[in-house]
């Protein structure tokens, strides 16, 4: 059956499962590892802006486990100065092959028009090993790296097969063309992007000129892979990292932005005696869809762990931490003033507590944002407790040592309601702070309105207590 797509659909190709959104294959698993983050075809210009595509046609056909998707589309902002016809099949064996046929519309520089492949650094850097094939044919191994290097991560290679402990393969392979991977981490992306130029090699490109690139991930499995069953997420404290403090935050008004990390880690020495040492947390700058922006704040950690390698003895201060990106567009992000920013700065300040950062400025203005940041400022100082939940997964969740007792932070990340099962065993009842999107009296939520702070007491039942976060809700509970 052929469907035309407009929303996210989940798709299988043997053991892979993954997420086809926007064009994109996103969050390519086996079971529920992670092997590939996207893949997906991009433009960036003279000014390293990435116009988005205008699909004129997308279409999918899917079984049970192989899918194929046919997608048209243009791109450029005042006009249009690219086409694409994108063909996308996944077979049963779990082979997925990605293929562009381009053409030039206008004349137009670009510095990269080409596929990308984006190795999730989270479930990879500094536990996996891969080997590549060079350009001349030989091979080399190397290893994922745990602290964002400065360097190419990969030089130009053909294909890129890395093997995990429990027997998935993974090999991606560009045809008729090489490949170079960079530490998109200095960027502030939590990934490590395999890119290329062929076949438009030269920034001038001219109208007529066409190309194609194809990309071919072959997955194969040593055990058939076991999927989480679809349950409430469920949510157990850990003891309190007394190296985790929530961070001195400031508000806008104090903002003397910098740029991101990549300034910094790219030319160490002026910094390594520095007293503080200023990186911009801007991760709008490559991509920037809500699945990207909030998979995105993860990357705090190894950014502050290799500021410390070299500055150790610098205070780390994250500035600005903003939605926009260094170049500006034509409008604001309007996702500013809606639940989005509430939820993306909540998690920030888990990340920049287990980063362990000095101070941090937001400059994120909306109402939902400045709620969260309102109630963060009250945990300024406060050591965090981690959680049990995949940093993957639909929620995030952390906990505050207050001097009156635990504050349990909850945060959905997704457009979509999600269950939620916390533990607490000591408590008959808890109080929940939820900030959230107004609820109209039809019952159909406003996309304009400000948020609802809702205090509420709820029950704790057999040591449990389960609640549904509405779409990007912070709801915070006192036991």
């Amino acid at each position: 059956m052929t469907e035309s797509i407009a929303t996210a659909s989940e798709l299988r190709a043997g053991p892979v499962r993954l997420t086809f959104k926007d064009g994109e294959l996103r969050y390519l698993k086996v079971g529920d590892r992670e092997i590939v983050r996207r893949i997906y075809f991009s433009i960036r210009q003279a000014d390293w802006e990435p116009p988005m595509p205008q699909f004129e046609l997308i279409e999918l056909t899917r079984q049970d486990d192989s899918f194929e998707i046919n997608m048209r589309a243009t791109y450029g902002y005042d006009s249009a100065c690219f086409r694409s016809e994108i063909h996308i099949a996944g077979g049963a064996d779990g082979t997925i092959t990605f293929t562009v046929d381009g053409e030039v519309l206008a004349d137009f520089e670009s510095q990269r028009t080409g596929i990308c492949v984006l190795y999730g650094s989270d479930s990879l850097a500094g536990r996996q090993t891969f080997s590549i094939v060079n350009e001349d044919g030989s091979i080399s191994e190397s290893e994922f790296p745990e602290l964002v290097s400065p360097e190419l991560v990969a030089e130009y290679h053909s294909s890129l097969s890395y093997e995990t402990a429990d027997g998935i393969s993974v090999s991606c392979r560009l045809v008729d063309g090489l490949f170079q991977m960079e530490d998109q981490r200095n960027f502030g992306d939590s990934s490590y992007k395999a890119f290329t130029h062929n076949p438009y090699t030269s920034m001038e490109l001219t109208k007529g000129q066409r190309g194609r690139q194809s990309v071919v991930l072959e997955v194969t499995t040593a055990a058939p892979p076991q999927v989480s069953a679809d349950e409430p997420v469920r949510i157990a404290v850990g003891a309190t990292d007394e190296a985790a403090v929530v961070p001195q935050l400031h508000p806008a008004t104090e903002s003397t932005p910098d740029a991101v990390f990549a300034a910094p880690n790219r030319n160490r020495d002026p910094h390594r005696e520095a007293e503080t040492v200023t990186f911009g947390f801007q991760p709008a700058g490559h991509l920037w869809d809500d699945d990207t922006l909030m998979e995105n704040v993860t990357v705090l950690v190894p950014e502050v762990k290799t500021l410390r390698s070299f500055a150790p003895g610098a205070r780390c201060r994250v500035d600005a931490i903003t939605l926009e990106p260094a170049h500006p567009r034509p409008a604001a992000d309007a996702r500013n003033s809606a639940p989005f920013a509430g939820a993306w700065c909540a998690r920030i300040v888990k990340y920049l507590a287990l980063a362990g950062a000095d101070e941090a400025v937001f400059c994120v203005d909306g109402a939902f944002a400045q709620r969260v940041l309102e109630l963060a400022a009250e945990t300024v100082g406060r050591p965090i407790a981690p959680t049990s939940v995949d940093p993957h997964g639909p929620i995030d969740a952390f906990a505050v040592e207050q001097p009156d007792g635990l504050r349990v932070w909850l945060i959905n990340k997704t457009t979509q309601d999600q269950r939620v099962t916390v533990e607490l065993s000591d408590s008959a009842a808890a109080a929940v702070c939820r900030i959230a999107q107004l609820v109209m009296p039809a019952g159909v939520r406003s996309a304009t309105s400000g948020p609802a702070t809702i205090n509420e007491s709820l029950p704790v039942h057999d040591g449990e207590l389960a609640l549904t976060l509405l779409p990007y809700e912070v709801c915070i509970l006192t036991p």
